[in-house]
């Protein structure tokens, strides 16, 4: 906690930990010089005011009930003037399922675990702003951040016909990498799996010729529209297509049309 303060806190900033528990946090960063105070419906239970930054650490992944899950989040973050700050309990890495319904542990208290990409898809829908990680289990959502469309899964799957319809959709974990011969740069489209349309069949590598070639122009429209449809998947409302992202550890690949081009 403390590392984490000294980067987005000064002595001058507010700063409100939501959910404080016993406010052991709170109490450390006052020693520490800092302006916070807490807020916690058991324990400090005084109607919270307005803060700079506002802290919501492992609150989200105990709250049992979705509707009041949500409410919790957007009161943290109608609260926060600058930024929030949000970690969650992570699931065990090579677990591939999704969306952990939770479990009571012996305390009797319920909790479940994310994978950082799930946390991440629950904060941007439930906020509709981008976020940035900033630790192995914490996000960073800057009041001033980028706005994200959030779909339905009827919207995603209209959404994803209309590019369809535009051509093909490039599959994800491929990429378009530059090879060099004869002191000349060549480009060729290098897959992951046997997904790529070749001339008899599937194949994992096709050549594209040099950027000015209609390939490269091809392949480049045909990534750009699979990173659209991803931030689409990614951005549904009920998260319905979180089981398409196990493998991936960060959602960044994917926030500009470009990503997926080495130049």
């Amino acid at each position: 906690m403390g590392r984490l303060m000294t980067r987005f806190l000064h002595p001058e900033t507010t700063h409100l930990d939501y959910g404080c528990g016993y406010g052991m946090d709170v109490e450390l960063l006052q020693k520490m010089g800092f302006n916070s105070r807490g807020y916690d419906p058991h324990y400090f239970p005084d109607p919270p005011s307005p803060a700079e930054v506002v802290t919501c650490n492992y609150v989200i992944n105990v709250i049992h009930d979705p509707t009041e899950r949500r409410e919790a989040l957007l009161n943290a973050w109608a609260l926060a003037g600058n930024a929030l700050i949000l970690a969650t309990e992570l699931r065990r890495r090579g677990e591939r399922r999704v969306n952990d319904p939770g479990q009571v542990s012996r305390r009797n208290v319920w909790s479940r675990t994310y994978t950082i990409l799930e946390f991440r898809a629950y904060v941007e829908t439930t906020l509709g702003v981008k976020t940035q990680t900033i630790g192995t289990d914490k996000l960073i959502a800057w009041k001033n951040a980028p706005a994200v469309t959030v779909r339905t899964r009827e919207q995603v799957l209209e959404y994803q016909a209309e590019l369809e319809s535009q051509g093909w959709i490039m599959p994800l974990g491929t990429s378009i990498t530059p090879k060099y011969a004869k002191n000349r740069q060549f480009y060729r489209l290098c897959s992951s799996d046997y997904n790529l349309p070749g001339k008899t069949g599937p194949v994992k590598i096709m050549y594209l010729g040099e950027r000015t070639s209609d390939k490269f122009a091809w392949a480049l429209a045909a990534l750009i529209r699979r990173n659209l449809l991803t931030q689409a998947k990614f951005h549904c409302s009920d998260l319905s297509f979180l089981h398409e992202f196990y493998q991936w550890r960060d959602h960044d690949v994917f926030t500009n049309e470009l990503s997926g081009v080495t130049f």
